[in-house]
């Protein structure tokens, strides 16, 4: 199942050497599968101060590895997390309240991706047949679930506030297609002019939607941007040489976040009038930029000369402030809203959820 998700992220993460490259046992099952098998332990729900900051961790019950995904603008986050019998979506409310969830019995999973303005929860579950299907989870709990014709692999990754969600969906022969599902069920596909494989990642409330896709004549991966008349826009951030760009997510204003990479990976923002703006926090070999909040702020993870990995938060002007959560290894932030953070850390007792007040 980690490798949907994984596919949004720098692909040496995913890889069995990224283990032994950073030099770090526990980081190698994290980056090969996305998940620890590292025992747990719950926290209480104080916040605790770093670096002018407030960091509250956070794990459900039984939890033994915890991974929010996304937070809402009222402090509402969902995600998933293993315990003994497998893995569970949870939504954690602003009071700090965990509920977990499992789209029906008999899963091998639920993996919740995004989380609207509405509470309606969208993302996966992967059947007894090991095959993935998109659902819906509404604020009473009641769930839709939904596969696009002919899928053998559904992954919604984002639902905007009018319940549209966007995603990819995987056919028989491998070819794998963008979608948006409407908020009444109507599902249509995108795909860019001269797509191979689309995987749309970010849909803003206006209904523009971004993603990237492979060209069918073998170049390398390219954003777009489809507009809610269906009319595509197609990028590709300019580096020495050629360059691989992966949007991840797009704020009422048109502006998109995401990664690209040369010799290395680095983050971009893109205004909506298509200018690109590339950055780096200070000491970083490789930048991943994850969310972009209302505002322009953006978040997401990067990656020193050490191999270790902090967060960072680049406001709209441009500036940088890096941080880590208290006593981390590792810090991976995942989504930024108006004020507060949401993503995993790791320290030498597992991986858990956190929320940060920006």
């Amino acid at each position: 199942m980690y490798k949907n998700l994984a596919c949004l992220f720098p692909t040496w993460l995913c890889s069995p050497e990224a283990g032994q490259e950073l030099r770090r046992p526990i980081l190698q099952k994290l980056f090969r599968c996305f998940t620890l098998c590292l025992l747990g332990i719950a926290f209480a729900t104080s916040s605790i101060k770093a670096m002018g900051q407030s960091f509250t961790p956070f794990d459900p019950p039984g939890s033994n590895n915890t991974t929010p995904l996304s937070i809402n603008s009222a402090g509402v986050v969902t995600g998933w997390y293993s315990d003994a019998n497998g893995l569970h979506g949870f939504i954690r409310d602003a009071s700090g309240t965990i509920t977990s969830f499992d789209v029906m019995s008999g899963l091998l999973g639920t993996t919740p991706t995004s989380i609207n303005f509405g509470g309606v929860i969208t993302g996966y579950y992967r059947d007894a047949q090991s095959q993935d299907h998109g659902f819906i989870r509404d604020a009473t709990g009641a769930f839709i679930t939904f596969d696009p014709q002919g899928s053998v692999s559904t992954v919604p990754f984002s639902i905007n506030r009018s319940g549209v969600v966007a995603g990819r969906y995987t056919l028989a022969d491998q070819a794998s297609h963008g979608f948006a599902r409407s908020a009444n069920g109507q599902l249509i596909t995108l795909d860019p002019p001269g797509s191979l494989s689309t995987t749309a990642t970010s849909i803003n409330p206006s209904g523009v939607i971004t993603g990237y896709y492979t060209p069918a004549n073998g170049g390398l991966p390219r954003g777009f941007l489809r507009a809610p008349t269906g009319a595509f826009t197609t990028f590709q951030v300019k580096g020495s040489i050629s360059t691989s760009t992966f949007p991840l997510s797009i704020n009422l204003a048109g502006f998109i976040t995401g990664w690209y990479r040369d010799t290395s990976t680095h983050g971009f923002v893109r205004s909506a009038n298509g200018h690109v703006t590339t950055f780096d926090p200070p000491g970083s070999i490789s930048t991943t930029a994850t969310s972009i909040n209302p505002a322009g702020v953006i978040t997401g993870y990067y990656i020193d000369a050490t191999r270790l990995i902090h967060g960072f938060l680049r406001a709209a002007a441009g500036g940088i402030t890096t941080f880590d959560v208290p006593n981390s290894t590792d810090t991976f932030p995942f989504s930024i809203n108006q004020a507060a953070i949401t993503g995993y850390y790791v320290d030498t007792s597992g991986q858990h959820g956190f929320v940060g007040m920006q």
